[in-house]
């Protein structure tokens, strides 16, 4: 560990190769933006966090301790606290128990070694600048491995595709009671997208309310399929997906904490259309040709067109946003929203 195994040069250019790579990996796989922050000015906060780490890394192993384990602590730990700051208002819990079992035990090791060696060193001598300068490099060992018990199975979870949050009660309904789910039969669910309510809810218990609403889009949607809904680290232009595949909605983790109620509820509903267009695009493809010109059917077959030529959002905005599927959903959800909060409304003036 304090041994040099390559020259002054040859570290501090694996110290910059390194950081660049790992910049591009966790901000393709990890990145978050933290709490109530955009993703550009969250990325300043990396880029110091991660440059300033490497930088007191470089500083106080180049004379000592130039080898791969320093490198490695050097561009591990940046990310891993900057992975604590953004993802701690999602995982509380685990967050507060990584941080507190570091403190303690690098607290503990710094104690031990400090007052095992106190006594040899005089106030303002080399011996004790040497010392704590032990005591911070050994440290910062400790502390990148502690922490890797927080940012270990988030990367393992996105490595595996799997989604941060799903429902915590997970709502199946099969053809036979799907009849059952109307605004009418769950008002108790529906009152808790009213703002007030809405704001005391946790990132589960909100999406346990949105796969309420789901439910009763695909009652009257008339969509035969399960839809499968999540939250999960999204690009921050992306509010929400459909995933036809997995017929799966995948909300924007950012946009379900964050966002006005109103705005999420949109967005839920927007992609719900969007699983209603593939399956009016299945039933098109299933009717003889030559019922495929009437009129009934033009609209899937826009679709069908569109989707094989899909524009992304991320390409030209305004050509997404010009797209027949992107502007029916969208003018579903403004009037789906609004009969939502109508429901709302004359079920609390009834009870009054």
């Amino acid at each position: 560990m304090l041994k040099n195994t390559m020259g002054k040069f040859s570290y501090i250019l694996a110290n910059v190769y390194w950081v660049c790579i790992s910049l591009i990996c966790y901000q393709t796989v990890l990145f978050l933006p933290t709490d109530g922050h955009t993703a550009n000015f969250s990325k300043i906060i990396l880029w110091i966090i991660v440059v300033t780490n490497v930088l007191l890394g470089i500083i106080f192993n180049l004379r000592n301790n130039r080898n791969y384990l320093s490198i490695i602590i050097n561009i591990l730990l940046p990310f891993e606290i900057y992975a604590i700051l953004s993802y701690f208002v999602y995982f509380k819990k685990w967050a507060v128990i990584t941080i507190v079992i570091t403190a303690i035990l690098s607290f503990g090791f710094a104690l031990i070694i400090f007052f095992n060696n106190i006594p040899k060193c005089k106030v303002f001598s080399k011996p004790l600048f040497r010392l704590l300068k032990y005591i911070f490099l050994k440290t910062r060992i400790i502390v990148a491995i502690c922490l890797c018990v927080f940012i270990i199975p988030l990367s393992m979870n996105s490595f595996l595709g799997r989604d941060l949050y799903e429902p915590k009660s997970s709502i199946n309904v099969s053809t036979e009671n799907i009849s059952e789910w109307t605004i009418a039969n769950n008002m108790e669910s529906i009152l808790l997208i009213k703002p007030g309510s809405w704001d005391t809810l946790s990132i589960e218990q909100r999406l346990d309310v949105l796969a309420v609403l789901v439910n009763i889009e695909r009652n009257y949607l008339g969509i035969t399929s399960e839809i499968h809904l999540s939250a999960d680290n999204l690009d921050e232009n992306t509010l929400g997906c459909y995933i036809s595949n997995d017929n799966k909605i995948k909300l924007n983790i950012v946009h379900l904490k964050n966002s006005p109620v109103a705005k999420v509820v949109h967005t839920l509903l927007h992609e719900c259309y969007h699983s209603y267009t593939e399956q009016q695009i299945e039933v098109y493809n299933l009717i003889p040709e030559e019922y495929k010109n009437m009129l009934l059917f033009r609209n899937a077959q826009i679709y069908q067109e569109e989707y094989s030529n899909y524009i992304d959002g991320d390409d030209s905005y305004y050509e997404y946003a010009s797209q027949y599927c992107e502007k029916h959903a969208n003018a579903y959800a403004d009037n789906a929203v609004e009969s939502y909060y109508k429901a709302i409304f004359e079920y609390e003036n009834k009870r009054e």
